[in-house]
């Protein structure tokens, strides 16, 4: 006895250790995701708002923050499985791997150039020098399609790649005569560079006619004042472009993970304002008009989180269907289970004849007879009991007086043998 206490004991005790571990492992998992956001700019610092926000709620979620070099190249680290999120331009090639989450806020097409400039604009960059986005960012790939549509080719201007940082320096050198860059309106850098030197932005018209090959793009204006309230700069709004800036994920990124971040950016929309102003424009897509990048589930279970299902939606009239269906389904019942009473009926009158018959029957054979169909019947009960033709309960009743029966036959035929 004492045995088996002691290894009882031990396997109480090996069952808690287990479950602390589980406890212990559970409370220890972290999350590690990768999210890749172009340069140190606005889309970087958007990302780590992001980050810092979904680990202040989300503990056991860790979003690791990766520089590249604009939105060609995070797609291409999406694409081959080295990040879990990325931050692209709506113009930028997709691979089949991306799948939408959200719209975070829209970058404007701007081309500046300095105040007194002669350029007035775009055909005025012909033989200008600019400075443009490296070639592994979606503003490179931007930029020469712009031009393609006025007719501008590689060989009739001058663009020269480099950093953002290298571009003001060159700009306020006057070593480059514009400034081509894709930010969203009232972007701090834009604002600096205007306090060093007043700029003025170039017109681009004709966003319907470009739209017709690049449909990510849409119409939009450079506000009056963007740039500076005294004097205004720009003095009126300014026609141009612009491109919503997506947050992306990989499709094989886990649902719950996507829905987590997704839940951030709608329901601690505050949280993330607090660290960068352009988190007041995160938006959803709008589904009705159909989205060029397919929503990820994550996303959706977030989005469809208060859309009510077909039986919540339906409720009222499924209650009617069935209301009208529970009183024929009530008479068939009905029906059915008189069919069934009638039955076992009929088989406990036979019974009872067969003991009131066997009382009197002096005939040996007869009460052989007598004795074999009263198996019978039993036989043909037990089979309709089965196929669901006579009630249990009343199969109970039947059980009792088969055994009265049989008892009564057996004992009038062994009193006729003696």
């Amino acid at each position: 006895m004492k045995l088996i206490h002691k290894i009882l004991l031990t396997l109480a005790l090996l069952a808690a250790i287990i479950q602390a571990w589980f406890i212990y492992s559970d409370h220890k998992q972290i999350t590690q995701i990768t999210m890749a956001a172009s340069g140190s700019g606005d889309s970087f610092k958007m990302a780590e708002a992001i980050a810092e926000v979904v680990h202040n709620i989300y503990p056991k979620t860790q979003i690791k923050i990766r520089s590249t070099a604009g939105s060609v190249e995070s797609m291409s680290l999406l694409d081959s499985d080295d990040v879990d999120f990325a931050m692209v331009q709506a113009d930028t090639e997709a691979t089949n791997k991306a799948q939408l989450v959200s719209i975070l806020y829209y970058d404007l097409f701007q081309i500046f150039v300095r105040q007194d400039s002669d350029i007035q604009d775009i055909s005025g960059i012909i033989g200008k020098k600019i400075a443009i986005a490296k070639s592994t960012s979606g503003q490179y790939k931007s930029f020469w399609s712009l031009m393609h549509h006025y007719g501008i080719l590689e060989k009739d201007v001058t663009a020269i790649s480099m950093s953002k940082a290298a571009a003001d320096v060159a700009f306020l050198a006057g070593e480059v005569d514009a400034v081509f860059r894709i930010a969203p309106p009232g972007s701090d850098s834009i604002k600096v560079l205007n306090k060093q030197t007043p700029i003025r932005a170039l017109p681009i018209t004709q966003a319907k006619a470009i739209r017709l090959t690049e449909p990510a793009l849409h119409a939009q204006s450079i506000p009056k004042g963007a740039y500076s309230g005294h004097p205004a700069i720009p003095d009126t709004a300014i026609p141009t472009l612009a491109s919503n800036r997506l947050l992306i994920a990989r499709n094989s990124t886990d649902n719950e993970i996507v829905r987590q971040v997704t839940e951030i950016l709608f329901e601690n929309r505050q949280e993330l304002q607090e660290r960068i102003k352009l988190a007041g424009f995160i938006s959803q897509p709008d589904r009705t008009k159909g989205t060029a990048i397919p929503l990820h589930d994550g996303a959706v279970q977030f989005y469809d989180r208060e859309t009510p299902t077909f039986l919540q939606e339906n409720a009222e009239m499924l209650a009617l269907l069935l209301t009208l269906l529970a009183v024929p389904f009530s008479g068939l019942l009905q029906l059915r289970k008189k069919s069934q009473q009638k039955l076992i009926k009929e088989y406990n009158n036979t019974l009872l004849d067969y003991i009131k018959k066997a009382e009197d029957e002096n005939d040996k054979e007869t009460l052989e007879t007598m004795a074999r169909e009263v198996n019978d019947i039993l036989i043909q009960a037990t089979h309709d009991r089965n196929n669901d033709k006579i009630l249990a309960e009343d199969f109970d009743l039947f059980s009792f007086i088969w055994t009265m029966a049989r008892d009564e036959v057996n004992e009038s035929l062994n009193h006729r043998q003696a």
